[in-house]
């Protein structure tokens, strides 16, 4: 399997939104597979006044409230081309120890 950036697929850093979800987020990669593409992207939280509701993963130790990563599939995605993409190589993720959300 090939561990290239699929030529057919959104630039990295594109701004998408889940129609699962419902949440805004930026592809950080995609793999091409069984004739379909599948986006990993980082999901910002919503942490607009009245919308807590919406975060799929809050910690109630801090009070704060945390980004989700995702796989889904370009049907599943709604895509911003109109804006630009992020540049994911000035931004740092760090990986939190916990649950898995399924």
């Amino acid at each position: 399997m090939p561990n290239s950036y699929p030529p057919q697929a959104v630039p990295r850093g594109t701004f998408v939104r889940s129609n699962s979800l419902n949440r805004l987020g930026v592809v950080t990669s995609a793999v091409f597979q069984d004739k379909q593409l599948y986006y990993t992207s980082f999901y910002f939280p919503n942490t607009a006044p009245g919308l807590y509701h919406y975060n799929l993963m809050a910690s109630n130790d801090d009070g704060t409230v945390h980004g989700l990563v995702a796989e889904e599939s370009e049907f599943d995605l709604t895509f911003y081309l109109m804006m630009g993409p992020v540049n994911l190589d000035e931004i740092d993720f760090y990986d939190m120890p916990g649950e898995i959300v399924l």
